[in-house]
């Protein structure tokens, strides 16, 4: 399978990543991953499905859009 580069990755805009974990070790675990990586992110994290959900909603304390976009991807 090929794997193309979007124009996102060409113009070095971070990839938005929310990282749903309860976790603090395992989110640690995953954002050094993606640092060595070499990826280009934006990580955010929640904790839980509620937080989750208020955040793809903007919800509760998530509720500034310019500063909780939707995420490109998201990690369970």
């Amino acid at each position: 399978m090929k794997i193309q580069n979007s124009d996102r990755m060409r113009q070095e805009e971070p990839v938005r990543i929310l990282l749903a974990e309860d976790n603090a070790q395992d989110k640690l675990l995953v954002a050094n991953t993606l640092k060595d990586s070499g990826i280009i992110f934006q990580l955010d994290w929640v904790q839980d499905g509620e937080q989750l959900m208020d955040f793809l909603l903007n919800r509760s304390t998530f509720r500034d859009r310019h500063q909780f976009r939707n995420p490109d991807i998201i990690l369970l």
